[in-house]
């Protein structure tokens, strides 16, 4: 069963995500990055029945949330997402680069 993309991240800067078999916990920090704020995170979950590492950012664009997710020495991909405003996290669009599902 597929279920919706999303990311979720709280005040304390941990969170969680998923995008199609992957799912993963989310611990971040808020950097500047050229006068912008970037938040940067590890990852560690699974990728269907793999246990999976990694590490990602998001920036805000005043629209969206976009950012890039990597696997520990593996694929990566780019991704975009619009606020969900029921249940605070946001809904995820993977434009795969080269991911895995």
């Amino acid at each position: 069963m597929e279920v919706p993309a999303y990311i979720s991240i709280k005040h304390d800067n941990l969170g969680r995500f998923r995008f199609g078999a992957v799912q993963g916990e989310i611990d971040g920090r808020i950097e500047m990055l050229d006068g912008v704020p970037r938040f940067s995170f590890s990852w560690e979950g699974n990728d269907e029945m793999d246990v999976a590492s990694g590490r990602g950012w998001v920036m805000h664009d005043g629209k969206q949330l976009v950012g890039h997710i990597y696997f520990h020495m593996g694929e990566d991909s780019a991704f975009q997402a619009t606020h969900h405003p029921r249940n605070l996290s946001w809904i995820t669009k993977v434009r795969a680069s080269s991911w895995r599902t």
